[in-house]
């Protein structure tokens, strides 16, 4: 339809919309483009326009613009916005999403220049998104080998392949589980590919476990690719390696028992390593979870509605992905579910419960469950007794628990050679296969070190060199990785049992800038929306941030009747521009709305104001450092401070002890 690639085709977007001239300088600004390529552009614009019966565009005295009558302008408009929707022109996401499947899948992949003139992208660009597509592919144990003049190449494992295969598609599902033929994802790698045959081998497996979604899917995606692989002579290895020791299980008979009918389908042959693989990815992806009764387990739309607008609210707090967690949202809709019947067929609800002990312990999450009550009160119209508050709050605080004891359980460690290269290879599998309990989750030289590209956010550097003094532990080893480094190495992660990597790095959380003691305002929302301002002048907020907390704190309050009582409003990750919680104490007490009745205040010295990324290992950074905060003995404490580094200095020590001692001295 058109010559023009896709950053052309927003500069004229851009000038045909435009009501008079522009300099070109301010034109290469709004497109964020250098005004010399701009200027580069101008004879392939004009040309594309004059073919169509336009004029320029062209640098005048007064700027740049198109001459055209309304009528071609319009026509022009609209083929233009035509090619913005077709291959060019991509947002970030959409174009690294296709170069990552061209990696996974194209031969040959192609060059820097051949991206640059597919996207109509400068080559820094380019370069910017190969780095993201080399990183995405590396969690995935995936290679990508770049030589002059000759391209890309991908270095793979036919499993990791096919497992980074699913989990592309799977980033991009635009359904769920009833319609994977339909997927755009899907079918650009599968063509139209039958999964009914694969749904009856699923439904196989289930009927000894269930899977939650994601697992399902995830499953359902490997089994067709190998399919298609299978079809285009592309097996695993045979060696089965340690892969043998599936031979014989309980899953390696369920599964095995039900490949003829994947086989006599689709006409492939399934070998045994085939047929190992495949055990393997049923094994990490199987959830043993009761089947639900009849009378409770059917959760109605609504309900499932409802427990996702409160793993959302959960999100906007605690900066935890629970919306991601399938096994949390089936749990909270099966109880809404039941809480939904009592309260519609007028059936007794329960009296008691642990409220007041839930509002001590958890009362963020309680807070969460006081919006979920409100809500359903309005949309029901009548009155939602308190206790079912708690109950949200419980499985909130359960789903919490659950992401720390996942973090906890696995181990983070960053992985330090001399050069990064082979050995860090080969030490990473030694690491990987004898400590089941380990991810290595970064690996890097001595320089990298050097240069502070190591995180420290891990239980343990482990390296092959001596380290300048960081702020994790390291441990130096053998480069042959020896039985001794194997046992130090685990002795070492099980030490500091009160230090582990939440407790170590939660104070982190808290930044010098965004510590404002000792501050005076005449109300609350005096307080927000100063505050406010002032983190987004420091780059903590984005624009926006001071309106949505003062929305929010209209409509729920922040105020918690904590041993110390605190206010913590907040306005979800989506503005947060750096990570920080932002901690404010007031020289005389600022009422609140409290978040239990919003009708009423409760005077507070100390203002919470989380900023955080949607990621569990911050989201439970945050956890820890607010159970700190409601300590009485650390509240009080904080309030005494005069100076940021008193503050976190504080903090950190309160963090440091053992959790039985951090809960003992809770009063």
């Amino acid at each position: 339809m058109t010559d023009l690639n896709g950053r052309q085709l927003k500069e004229l977007e851009h000038l045909l919309q435009a009501a008079s001239p522009q300099p070109a300088s301010e034109v290469a600004r709004a497109l964020g483009v250098k005004e010399r390529t701009l200027r580069a552009d101008l004879p392939a614009l004009a040309s594309f326009c004059a073919e169509r019966g336009a004029v320029g565009p062209r640098g005048q005295g007064r700027g740049i613009a198109v001459q055209a009558a309304p009528e071609v302008r319009e026509s022009l408009l609209a083929e233009v916005r035509e090619g913005l929707g077709s291959a060019g022109a991509l947002g970030t996401h959409e174009r690294r999403r296709r170069m990552i499947a061209r990696c996974l899948l194209a031969s040959p992949i192609p060059t820097l220049d051949e991206w640059g003139e597919e996207f109509g992208l400068s080559r820094p660009s380019v370069v910017k998104d190969m780095k993201a597509v080399r990183e995405w592919l590396a969690e995935r144990h995936l290679g990508l080998v770049g030589k002059a003049g000759v391209g890309y190449s991908l270095v793979f494992k036919e499993f990791d392949r096919r497992n980074a295969v699913a989990q592309h598609i799977l980033q991009d599902r635009e359904g769920r589980a009833g319609d994977l033929e339909d997927w755009r994802a899907a079918r650009d790698v599968l063509g139209r590919f039958d999964f009914a045959p694969v749904r009856r081998f699923l439904d196989g497996l289930q009927a000894k476990a269930d899977l939650v979604e994601q697992d399902y899917l995830s499953l359902a995606l490997y089994t067709a690719f190998t399919v298609t692989r299978l079809r285009e002579g592309k097996a695993v290895p045979e060696d089965l390696g340690d892969l043998a020791s599936l031979l014989g299980t309980g899953e390696h008979k369920l599964v095995a028992g039900l490949i003829p009918g994947l086989e006599q389908a689709y006409r492939v042959e399934f070998s045994p390593a085939e047929v190992a693989h495949l055990t393997l990815n049923y094994i990490c992806a199987k959830k043993v979870q009761p089947r639900p009764s009849a009378e409770v387990g059917a959760t109605s739309d609504e309900a499932e509605r409802l427990a996702a607008e409160v793993a959302l609210d959960a999100e906007e707090v605690f900066g935890v992905p629970l919306s991601r967690d399938e096994d949390f949202l089936r749990l909270l809709a099966t109880h809404i579910g039941i809480t939904l019947k009592k309260l519609r067929f007028g059936l007794p609800m329960e009296a008691g419960g642990p409220t007041e002990e839930i509002k001590r312990q958890h009362p963020l999450a309680f807070g969460v469950g006081l919006m979920f009550s409100e809500k359903l009160a309005e949309r029901l119209g009548r009155k939602v007794p308190v206790l079912e508050a708690t109950y949200v709050a419980m499985h909130v605080a359960a789903g919490l628990e659950k992401v720390k004891y996942r973090l906890q359980r696995r181990k983070r460690v960053a992985l330090v050679c001399t050069t990064a290269l082979s050995a860090s290879t080969l030490l990473f599998w030694q690491l990987t296969n004898l400590l089941p309990q380990v991810d290595v989750v970064q690996i890097g030289s001595y320089d990298d070190v050097v240069r502070g590209r190591i995180s420290s956010q891990v239980d343990l550097i482990v390296s092959t060199v001596a380290l300048p003094q960081l702020d994790a532990p390291v441990m130096v080893i053998s480069p042959l990785f020896t039985p001794d480094d194997r046992r130090r190495i685990l002795a070492g992660l099980q030490a500091e049992p009160g230090r582990d990597l939440l407790h170590r790095t939660a104070v982190r959380l808290l930044d010098p800038e965004a510590v404002l003691l000792n501050r005076i305002y005449a109300d609350a929302e005096t307080l927000l929306r100063e505050v406010g301002k002032e983190l987004v002048q420091k780059r903590f907020a984005n624009h926006g941030f001071t309106k949505a907390l003062l929305e929010r704190e209209e409509q729920f309050g922040s105020a918690m009747g904590t041993p110390v009582p605190m206010a913590i409003p907040h306005a979800g990750p989506g503005y947060t521009r750096r990570v920080t919680v932002a901690l404010v104490t007031l020289d005389k007490p600022v009422p609140f709305k409290l978040v239990e009745d919003p009708k009423r205040e409760l005077p507070v010295r100390l203002v919470v104001i989380p900023l955080l990324a949607l990621d569990d290992l911050t989201g439970m950074r945050f956890y820890e450092l607010l159970k700190t905060l409601t300590r009485k003995k650390v509240g009080r404490a904080v309030l005494g401070c005069h100076a940021p580094a008193e503050v976190m200095g504080l903090v950190e020590e309160a963090l440091r002890g053992p959790a039985g001692k951090r809960e003992a001295e809770e009063e």
